[in-house]
């Protein structure tokens, strides 16, 4: 009898210890989900903001390039004058 209660009394905290382990395992793993919904969260919320900054860089490069544009024709209106000017005093 005491070898049967012994044996069950066993096999119960077999059980307790493989559910504690269970549990213990699904804690973690509900732990680490967390932690990477997170790190997720804030990667989303740094490509949105990377994403608003090249947009910046874009109407930057655009602007830029006009002025560039610009520049070029004011040099080649200059050149132009300036080559006529020369032209008229000879």
């Amino acid at each position: 009898v005491a070898v049967r209660w012994l044996q069950n009394t066993v096999e119960g905290l077999r059980r307790e210890m493989k559910e504690m382990a269970m549990s213990l395992n699904t804690s973690a793993t509900l732990a680490e989900k967390q932690r990477t919904l997170a790190t997720l969260t804030l990667l989303k919320s740094d490509v949105r903001s990377m994403e608003h900054r090249m947009d910046g860089v874009k109407v930057d490069w655009e602007r830029n390039a006009a002025l560039i544009q610009q520049l070029r024709r004011d040099v080649d209106e200059l050149r132009l004058r300036t080559q006529e000017s020369a032209a008229g005093q000879q």
